[in-house]
């Protein structure tokens, strides 16, 4: 089996990268236009498919159709599995094609359709996620009244989003507006469970003003689901908790607290974020006096010291340039989103060497041949 050509959503499959139930539509396809010449379909004593024996004769049989082309994905080149009309059979098995426009340049500049077919297999492996994009960077800009260049996005709601059971959201963007070609490819993603907010450029840039304005929108409604209890704090990890302890809260609800010697300008860097009492209690903190005091949103009671931690949207983004040649943009986005799917921290993720050599021979995984 060539894994390389595998969807994500069949690349732990055995044996072949087509699903069992994908073996036996094709089996039955090739039975009934060749009945003098059919493939036994063989299941063990627990009525389990044998992947392995029925494999085998769809190949060897099949591919014969195909004499110059013995990867898996040529099955869908021939006679049978060309008229067998099947999206998981098509479509989402194995990787897409490799762009025609490409003309035989792997080094070609990806373009929003072919970022937009190698992310939305992800949203069928990963159920939990939801890709959006690719879009421009004037993406929040009104083109009709009560319509922007991506509704989708300008109109997001983290609420309705995570009540669609939506956990992780990704989202590509090309700092070009709408109206022009396309210059650079960058991408943010967002992870409900630890609350981070992640922006991705591989060449280093911090984010522009209309991605940043999205990351605080995108915090802000973050923050709302967990002050209204739709996002249990226990449901969130501590990827980017913070502790504190504190003596008293004040009667004017101010709380001071101490941080290791930190200077009172530090405290900033609190501002809105939610904090979290012994006993679940929820607060929001709203200014920063002179002196590091933090101002809270609403009156705590009964809680006379001790410790409080940060559970909070927060924003993040790389100051590490890892491109330097003008190709792999679009590669270095997908590979930034698909390292979060694995489970991989930010820190992780960029701190770990990607290099432009990397991200060319990614697209021999991304894509398949024609």
């Amino acid at each position: 089996m060539s894994e390389k050509n595998c969807s994500p959503l069949t690349e732990d499959n055995t044996i072949t990268c087509f699903e069992d139930e994908s073996l036996i539509k094709i089996a039955k396809k090739y039975n009934k236009q060749y009945p003098n010449d059919k493939i036994e379909i063989i299941y063990d004593k627990n009525n389990v498919l044998d992947r392995k024996s029925t494999w085998g004769q769809i190949k060897s049989k099949m591919m014969r159709f195909t004499p110059q082309c013995k990867e898996d994905w040529c099955l869908l080149q021939n006679n049978v599995l060309s008229s067998l009309k099947d999206k998981k059979i098509h479509e989402d098995t194995f990787r897409p094609k490799i762009p025609e426009e490409w003309n035989g340049d792997l080094t070609e500049w990806l373009s929003t359709l072919v970022i937009q077919a190698v992310m939305e297999q992800y949203e069928l492996k990963y159920t939990d996620f939801k890709f959006i994009g690719p879009v421009p960077i004037d993406f929040d800009n009104d083109i009709f009244e009560g319509m922007c260049v991506s509704d989708e996005l300008c109109k997001i709601n983290l609420t309705k989003l995570y009540k669609q059971g939506v956990r992780k959201l990704g989202i590509v963007f090309n700092l070009d507006p709408h109206y022009r070609g396309g210059s650079h490819w960058v991408c943010m993603f967002v992870d409900f469970k630890t609350g981070g907010i992640y922006f991705f450029d591989s060449v280093g840039m911090p984010p522009p003003k209309e991605i940043k304005d999205l990351m605080d929108k995108l915090k802000n409604q973050g923050n709302n689901l967990i002050m209204k209890n739709i996002l249990n704090v226990d449901d969130m990890d501590d990827t980017h908790t913070e502790i504190f302890n504190f003596i008293r809260i004040n009667k004017d609800n101010t709380i001071k607290v101490q941080k290791g010697g930190a200077q009172p300008r530090w405290y900033t860097k609190l501002l809105d974020n939610i904090v979290v009492f012994k006993g679940n209690i929820l607060n929001r903190i709203v200014d920063v006096g002179k002196d590091g005091e933090l101002v809270l949103d609403k009156q705590v009671t009964n809680q006379h010291g001790g410790s409080f931690k940060t559970k909070c949207f927060k924003e993040f983004y790389n100051k590490k340039q890892f491109q330097y040649k003008d190709s792999e943009c679009g590669i270095y986005a997908i590979h930034f989103l698909e390292e979060f799917l694995k489970g991989k921290k930010f820190n992780e993720i960029v701190t770990n060497q990607h290099t432009d050599a990397q991200m060319f021979e990614l697209r021999k995984k991304y894509f398949r041949k024609n």
